[in-house]
């Protein structure tokens, strides 16, 4: 399986331990700059693993560990901050508290649950996941790859997380904390953690005689992850703070080549598409009510937040011409617009958008005479502090 993956030479392939769940077999030695003391290497790790659990046994997602509360905190944690999840990790448990009770929730629920996360994308995939593992394993996460893999929703990462996080199995799960950590500690030339090639390399030495992955593979994969958001950043490596000091080749060199071969300047090299210039969005947010009730509209497939109910809502001006999100101002609309002074404006972004809302209120009178209504479908009357109203942030935004 594992050349498949990674299209290594089968001819190049050594005899290594479990990987994956199953004997398989692996790349050769990575051939380091420095020899590496393996045992010292593993006792350096050891020291990480306790510094790890004495720094960070207070996160939730720690403190109760099952399969199905790994799969839910790694899916929150992938572009997500650590203090945003932990507002939210509790919380999306009380009301899933089990696989089975994800499973059988609506796509709308979850998607309310998972509100203030944002990439609503992670939702449908772990609902999806938590469907698929029910329907085939009659709600238990499988230890091995490929049955975590065939499952819809789990990627390579989050198969890797939940062998070695939620199962506590040899498995290294390389997000670019991982990535970025362990290339400073080899030596290696940076790579981004998408890179196969530096993930195979990675998994090699992770497997090296079975130094580090005889390590509680949950541990490991935990203590890198929280190396590399606090003294072993992108931007920042606090040597002096680190646990793996001793060792680390990044650490060994002088501060101007460390910072040239593993600082900002070198994290933006792996970037391979140049960050796009942002572009300005201009829309109109029409707020309409009727006593404690407003107007809004459900978001349909294709759309930005698919499931979440909207202000009416009309693109003035865009730098993109092939957007197609919503309607472009109809003409009455704009004439009207053009009579007012002065408008409540806000800030949003989305994507590569940024975005200036601005506010037009309405009576449901003139509403119906500028004939807005036929420009959205699923229009309906909500309350807006009803949890099940599911408006988007940028309509809460507007009603403050």
């Amino acid at each position: 399986m594992l050349t498949k993956r990674y299209h290594i030479p089968v001819d190049e392939l050594v005899d290594s331990g479990e990987v994956f769940g199953m004997k398989a077999k692996v790349k050769p030695k990575v051939k380091l700059k420095v020899k590496m003391d393996w045992k010292k290497t593993k006792r350096d790790f050891e020291q990480l693993l306790n510094w790890s659990l004495k720094t960070f046994p207070h996160l939730p997602w720690r403190t109760h560990r099952e399969p199905y509360t790994t799969l839910v905190s790694e899916i929150m944690l992938q572009q997500t901050t650590v203090p945003t999840v932990m507002n939210y990790f509790h919380p999306f448990l009380h009301k899933f508290p089990t696989i089975k009770a994800l499973a059988r929730a609506s796509e709308e629920e979850v998607l309310i649950a998972w509100k203030g996360l944002g990439y609503y994308r992670r939702a449908r995939l772990l609902h999806a996941a938590a469907r698929g593992f029910v329907e085939r394993f009659e709600g238990k996460i499988p230890t091995d790859f490929e049955s975590l893999k065939s499952v819809s929703g789990i990627g390579d990462y989050t198969a890797h997380a939940l062998r070695s996080i939620g199962h506590d199995l040899p498995s290294i799960s390389v997000d670019a904390n991982l990535a970025r950590v362990l290339a400073r500690y080899f030596g290696l030339d940076p790579k981004p953690a998408s890179d196969k090639k530096f993930r195979a390399q990675l998994e090699s030495l992770y497997f090296e005689n079975n130094h580090l992955s005889s390590l509680s593979a949950r541990d490991f994969n935990e203590s890198l992850m929280d190396l590399g958001r606090t003294y072993c950043t992108a931007s920042k490596m606090q040597c002096g703070e680190c646990p793996l000091q001793k060792s680390c080749q990044a650490a060994s060199v002088t501060e101007t080549e460390r910072e040239k071969r593993y600082g900002k300047a070198a994290s933006d090299i792996l970037k391979k598409v140049k960050r796009e210039k942002p572009l300005e969005l201009h829309l109109i947010r029409v707020l309409v009510k009727k006593g404690p009730q407003i107007l809004a509209y459900q978001k349909e497939k294709g759309e930005w937040l698919v499931g979440q109910r909207e202000l009416p809502t009309y693109i003035l001006k865009c730098d993109d011409e092939k957007l197609k999100q919503y309607p472009v101002v109809p003409k009455n609309l704009e004439q009207k617009i053009s009579k007012k002074v002065k408008f409540e404006t806000f800030r949003t972004s989305i994507t590569k958008y940024k975005i200036t809302n601005i506010l037009l209120e309405m009576k449901e009178e003139e509403w119906m005479q500028l004939g807005l209504k036929n420009h959205f479908s699923k229009l309906s009357w909500i309350s807006p502090k009803a949890p099940e109203s599911n408006l988007s942030t940028a309509s809460l935004k507007a009603l403050k």
